[in-house]
């Protein structure tokens, strides 16, 4: 999407699968985003979560204990059962973005690659999908 909808009170969700890592986003605008792993970011099965801490609070607590955000925020994501060599790579991708400048950065070094341009002009249909001018919800 372009532009966000306007939710008024409405905590706003995104997947963000395919934009984790850019362009920038302000992600005080997002109440929860999630994100599977990006191709060649993170090991597969991992899923990324942003998610507001009063959203995380005040979830139903008859959830089981590993389904609940509050959980994985109070044991800084190492709950028994987690993919815990999966989050530490995932850590130390985020440490390395963070190194480079953080996502402009990213910006800056992949706009440096020599055939690597993102423009639409550049790019090559084989390897990129074109994306949905409109969401699937808005058909």
């Amino acid at each position: 999407m372009d532009t966000l909808p306007e939710t008024g009170n409405v905590p706003l969700v995104a997947d963000m699968s395919s934009d984790i890592a850019a362009p920038p986003i302000d992600v005080k605008k997002y109440g929860v985003i999630f994100a599977g792993a990006p191709e060649k970011s993170w090991p597969s099965g991992v899923t990324v979560v942003i998610v507001r801490k009063d959203l995380a609070e005040r979830a139903d607590k008859n959830l089981p204990t590993l389904l609940q955000y509050r959980t994985h925020i109070k044991e800084k994501s190492l709950y028994p059962h987690a993919p815990t060599f999966a989050v530490y790579i995932v850590g130390l991708v985020l440490e390395w973005i963070e190194s480079e400048g953080g996502i402009p950065g990213i910006e800056k070094r992949n706009g440096a690659k020599p055939g690597c341009s993102t423009t639409p002009s550049n790019r090559a249909a084989h390897f990129i999908l074109p994306r949905r001018k409109k969401p699937r919800a808005q058909k």
